[in-house]
């Protein structure tokens, strides 16, 4: 009989609705799971949070190790690497979905990779921008004088590369601290045409930058490597000049050095050259 429904069959609605529920299940315990944890990256990687759960397993694992065992996860792990595993992965979601004949597959591992993002990247701060910046400023005037006091702050600031904003320490090799200074102006007016001013920036005489290197040799392997004028200065001399250059930078440094002998802090400042062209 046309439209009438088999005994033991159930209409095709409701097999979808009870099929979707796992599903829909995942989805909400996900979802939850990323509002929940928003925090837990932090955590993570300045308390080392998830110690007390990956130490009694990897104990254990190591105490169980085998060797043809531990030679097959490094071989898996050398398969897959960063482009491999994401491939194989892949390959094995879109295999089961064809085998099962659902979607499901897909869509959780999807959303799974969309949960794993937000953890590691939503609320991260853009990298080489200060994570605050802000100026007040007081100005006071009485013919014919008048004068202007700023102060202004730089929070910190993660360097390139960082972009899950994992260097939260400051004061170590790689960080770039905030800092505050002070600058000021005088002006005195002679009459409505002609009036004179004197500015002084950094009234407390602050440093704020400093390098930090866990050496003096290892600040001159970066700057040998990395940075123009230094590579061309040593590359236009010969072995002993070069091999005086080197001294010669090494000990500029340990004079200025305020680390101590574990590790290298040399406030610094700049000179700022500006070139027109004619």
């Amino acid at each position: 009989m046309t439209g009438a429904r088999q005994p033991g069959h159930t209409r095709k609605p409701v097999a979808r609705a009870v099929g979707a529920l796992p599903l829909v299940a995942t989805i909400a315990g996900l979802t939850a799971g990323v509002v929940s944890a928003h925090e837990t990256y932090e955590s993570v990687q300045t308390g080392q949070g998830a110690t007390a759960v990956d130490a009694p397993v990897q104990a254990w694992m190591v105490a169980h190790r085998v060797a043809w065992l531990d030679t097959a996860a490094t071989w898996f792990t050398d398969l897959g690497g960063k482009v491999g595993m994401p491939i194989l992965a892949t390959v094995t979601v879109l295999a089961l979905a064809r085998w099962w004949r659902t979607w499901t597959p897909v869509v959780v591992m999807l959303w799974a990779t969309a949960g794993s993002l937000a953890l590691t990247s939503v609320g991260k701060v853009l990298t080489d921008v200060p994570r605050t910046t802000w100026s007040a400023g007081l100005q006071l005037a009485r013919d014919p004088w008048s004068g202007l006091l700023v102060v202004r702050h730089v929070g910190a600031v993660f360097g390139s590369g960082d972009d899950t904003n994992r260097n939260v320490v400051q004061g170590v090799f790689g960080s770039y601290d905030a800092y505050t200074v002070a600058s000021a102006k005088l002006g005195y007016r002679f009459d409505r045409r002609v009036s004179a001013s004197l500015a002084l920036d950094n009234l407390t005489n602050r440093r704020y930058f400093v390098f930090r290197y866990h050496s003096a040799q290892h600040w001159l392997e970066v700057f040998r490597t990395y940075y123009g004028p230094m590579l061309k200065a040593f590359g236009a001399l010969d072995a002993t000049g070069q091999a005086g250059l080197a001294r010669d930078l090494t000990d500029l440094l340990q004079r200025f050095n305020q680390g101590g002998p574990d590790t290298l802090v040399v406030p610094s400042e700049y000179i700022e050259v500006v070139a027109t062209r004619a």
